[in-house]
C-alpha cells in the first residue's frame, strides 16, 4: 500500500496504491436497504432498531462509534461483523450479507452512498479508511 504493492484492485477506480473514504461514496443506497433489512432480522434485537445499543451490545451509531473506528479501514468493521455476529451465531451470515450490514451502519453514521456497492473483498476494503476526521467529525 506504500509504494509496495504493485498490483491493482478494482473498486471503482481505486487501485491498490490509492485509499479512499468512506465520504467519498463506497456503497449504494440499495446495498444500504438490503443492509437494513438484515440489520432487523440478525442485530436489532441486541443492538437495537435505533441502532444505539443496549447493555452488552455497543452502539453502531455517533461520537463513540465514530472515535471507535479512527483511521481504521472499512476491512476492520466488516471482518469485526463476519468474526463476532450475531452474537448467538458468529460467523453464520453469508460475506455480502456482512458487506450490506456495513453500508448499513455507515449510512446511518451519516456517510455517503456513491455508485458503487461496497463488495466482500478484503484486499479492496483494506483501502478504504474508515472515518479519517471522527474527532473532528459532527456527524
Amino acid at each position: 500500500i506504500y509504494g509496495i504493492v504493485t498490483s491493482t484492485v478494482s473498486i471503482g477506480t481505486l487501485t491498490a496504491q490509492q485509499k479512499n473514504s468512506v465520504d467519498s461514496g463506497v456503497f449504494t443506497e440499495q446495498q444500504v436497504m438490503r443492509g437494513k433489512d438484515q440489520y432487523k432480522k440478525s442485530c436489532a434485537q441486541c443492538h437495537l432498531e435505533s441502532l444505539g445499543g443496549a447493555e452488552y451490545a455497543p452502539s453502531l451509531v455517533g461520537k463513540a462509534f465514530l472515535e471507535e473506528w479512527i483511521e481504521k479501514s472499512v476491512k476492520d468493521l466488516y471482518d469485526r461483523i463476519r468474526n463476532t455476529m450475531p452474537a448467538d451465531a458468529p460467523g453464520t451470515l453469508p460475506r455480502q450479507a456482512n458487506a450490506d450490514l456495513s453500508a448499513f451502519i455507515l449510512k446511518a453514521n451519516g456517510f455517503p452512498p456513491g455508485q458503487n456497492e461496497l463488495r466482500p473483498d478484503s484486499e479492496a476494503m483494506k483501502l478504504i479508511i474508515g472515518v479519517p476526521n471522527a474527532s473532528d467529525s459532527s456527524k
